[in-house]
Protein backbone atom coordinates (compact mmCIF):
# COMPACT_ATOMS: atom_id res chain seq x y z
CA UNK A 1 0.00 0.00 0.00
CA UNK A 2 1.53 3.92 -0.58
CA UNK A 3 0.03 6.42 0.55
CA UNK A 4 0.38 10.21 -0.40
CA UNK A 5 -1.77 13.25 -1.34
CA UNK A 6 -3.64 14.06 -4.06
CA UNK A 7 -6.49 16.18 -4.92
CA UNK A 8 -9.34 15.06 -6.56
CA UNK A 9 -12.74 16.85 -8.18
CA UNK A 10 -15.91 15.97 -6.99
CA UNK A 11 -19.76 16.90 -6.95
CA UNK A 12 -20.46 18.92 -3.96
CA UNK A 13 -24.42 19.42 -5.00
CA UNK A 14 -25.75 18.80 -1.59
CA UNK A 15 -23.35 20.89 -0.12
CA UNK A 16 -22.25 18.63 2.52
CA UNK A 17 -18.33 18.88 1.65
CA UNK A 18 -16.86 21.86 3.21
CA UNK A 19 -13.04 23.49 2.58
CA UNK A 20 -10.60 21.97 5.25
CA UNK A 21 -12.15 18.59 5.06
CA UNK A 22 -10.18 15.02 4.72
CA UNK A 23 -11.52 12.10 2.87
CA UNK A 24 -9.92 8.52 2.61
CA UNK A 25 -10.04 7.37 -1.11
CA UNK A 26 -9.10 3.76 -2.44
CA UNK A 27 -7.87 3.59 -5.41
CA UNK A 28 -8.46 -0.06 -7.46
CA UNK A 29 -6.00 -1.21 -9.91
CA UNK A 30 -6.41 -3.85 -12.20
CA UNK A 31 -4.73 -6.42 -9.99
CA UNK A 32 -1.71 -7.04 -12.40
CA UNK A 33 1.79 -6.25 -11.70
CA UNK A 34 2.75 -3.22 -11.58
CA UNK A 35 4.53 -1.87 -14.69
CA UNK A 36 8.15 0.21 -14.72
CA UNK A 37 8.18 3.94 -14.97
CA UNK A 38 10.79 4.62 -18.06
CA UNK A 39 11.20 8.15 -19.86
CA UNK A 40 9.51 8.22 -23.34
CA UNK A 41 12.58 8.50 -25.04
CA UNK A 42 13.06 5.35 -24.29
CA UNK A 43 10.05 3.71 -26.47
CA UNK A 44 11.63 6.24 -29.35
CA UNK A 45 15.55 5.37 -29.49
CA UNK A 46 16.77 2.98 -31.67
CA UNK A 47 20.62 2.50 -31.95
CA UNK A 48 22.32 3.00 -35.62
CA UNK A 49 18.96 4.51 -37.04
CA UNK A 50 17.65 -0.02 -36.91
CA UNK A 51 14.46 0.24 -38.19
CA UNK A 52 11.17 -1.15 -36.07
CA UNK A 53 11.25 -4.77 -36.74
CA UNK A 54 7.12 -4.66 -36.82
CA UNK A 55 6.73 -6.27 -33.14
CA UNK A 56 5.55 -3.03 -31.43
CA UNK A 57 6.98 -0.75 -29.23
CA UNK A 58 10.00 -1.85 -27.26
CA UNK A 59 12.79 -0.82 -25.32
CA UNK A 60 16.26 -1.47 -25.26
CA UNK A 61 17.79 -3.08 -22.08
CA UNK A 62 21.39 -3.16 -21.03
CA UNK A 63 22.76 -6.53 -20.68
CA UNK A 64 26.10 -7.27 -20.12
CA UNK A 65 26.91 -4.03 -21.70
CA UNK A 66 25.42 -5.25 -24.33
CA UNK A 67 22.00 -3.62 -25.60
CA UNK A 68 18.68 -6.34 -26.01
CA UNK A 69 15.32 -5.25 -27.62
CA UNK A 70 12.57 -6.20 -25.43
CA UNK A 71 9.05 -5.56 -26.54
CA UNK A 72 6.63 -4.14 -24.35
CA UNK A 73 3.02 -3.21 -23.39
CA UNK A 74 2.89 0.53 -22.70
CA UNK A 75 -0.22 1.12 -20.46
CA UNK A 76 -0.17 5.12 -19.72
CA UNK A 77 2.00 7.92 -20.23
CA UNK A 78 2.42 11.83 -18.82
CA UNK A 79 4.28 12.94 -22.53
CA UNK A 80 7.65 12.37 -19.96
CA UNK A 81 7.67 8.89 -18.92
CA UNK A 82 5.45 5.69 -19.70
CA UNK A 83 4.49 3.21 -17.66
CA UNK A 84 5.38 -0.37 -19.27
CA UNK A 85 4.90 -4.12 -18.56
CA UNK A 86 6.74 -6.77 -20.07
CA UNK A 87 8.55 -9.70 -17.94
CA UNK A 88 11.83 -8.85 -18.83
CA UNK A 89 11.62 -5.78 -17.14
CA UNK A 90 12.66 -5.37 -13.47
CA UNK A 91 13.67 -2.40 -11.25
CA UNK A 92 17.27 -1.78 -11.48
CA UNK A 93 17.64 -2.69 -15.45
CA UNK A 94 19.46 -0.08 -17.56
CA UNK A 95 17.27 1.03 -20.54
CA UNK A 96 19.08 2.99 -23.33
CA UNK A 97 17.79 6.45 -24.39
CA UNK A 98 20.20 7.37 -26.64
CA UNK A 99 24.18 6.65 -27.13
CA UNK A 100 27.44 8.90 -26.74
CA UNK A 101 30.69 7.85 -29.36
CA UNK A 102 33.49 7.91 -27.34
CA UNK A 103 37.38 8.17 -27.80
CA UNK A 104 40.13 5.59 -26.53
CA UNK A 105 42.06 8.10 -23.79
CA UNK A 106 45.67 7.05 -24.67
Amino acid sequence: MRRGAVEIAVLNQARELRPGMSASVQIEMRGEPHGLRVPVAALDFSPNRVPADGTGLGVWLTVSGNLKRVPVEVRGSDGTFAEVFAPELREGVGVAVGYALTRDAR
